[in-house]
């Protein structure tokens, strides 16, 4: 496993909410790296991404672009749709330094997740992603179709609940008040507990 710190991105200040969205709707990011002869090279390789500062992906380490890595930690990164039409589409570049995750990190990972043999519960727990999907219907219709008023707080950094899924929320609630914490993640009820309570009250308050 590999990670890279990010050091600059493309994007202005005022773009940054464009350039969360456009790296939380994707999986897959175009790695560029240096041979020692100076050759380029380019890798597309599935990623995770942690507070929007550190990029996570697995490749072989014999893959000649963590070759590249081992003597130039210096990359460049793409992240886009590449489903997008053309003239339609929104890219974010970004430059990092990156290198082999440490054996201690890895060892630590692998402790939490193999407690009371919870790796073996993991192939089960995933199922419920394909319920989902097979039965999306059942999940969010009620949301849908509800008359009451919806008022929702969103952690624009949560991995898991990507910010992304605001703009479908919002197409099927055209009415929802979505408010978005910057610098919350998955948790905010726990990262931002002031802030998460004033937005809640704030969806409590009676429709002026």
């Amino acid at each position: 496993m590999l990670s890279c710190q990010i050091t600059h991105t493309g994007a202005m200040a005022e773009l940054a909410d464009l350039a969360r969205t456009t790296i939380a709707s994707n999986r897959f990011m175009v790695l560029g790296t240096v041979d020692p002869s100076g050759r380029p090279r380019v890798s597309p390789v599935w990623f995770s991404l942690v507070d929007h500062r550190v990029v996570y992906w697995l490749s072989s380490p014999t893959a000649q672009h963590s070759r590249n890595i081992e003597e130039r930690r210096e990359v460049s990164i793409v992240v886009f749709d590449s489903s997008a039409d053309p003239h339609t589409g929104q890219a974010v570049y970004l430059e990092a330094i990156a290198g082999r995750v440490p054996d201690e990190e890895l060892a630590a990972q692998w402790e939490l997740i193999a407690r009371a043999d919870g790796h073996r519960l993991l192939p089960r727990l995933i199922r419920y992603i394909e319920e989902r999907r097979r039965d999306e219907a059942r999940y969010t219709g009620a949301i849908e179709r509800h008359p009451s008023p919806l008022h929702v707080v969103w952690g624009v950094d949560d991995p898991i609940a990507v910010v992304a899924m605001t703009d479908r929320l919002r197409a099927a609630r055209p009415d929802a008040v979505v408010e978005l914490l910057d610098g919350v993640g998955h948790y905010p009820m726990i990262e931002s507990p002031a802030r998460f309570a004033a937005a809640v009250r704030r969806g409590l308050q009676p429709a002026a």
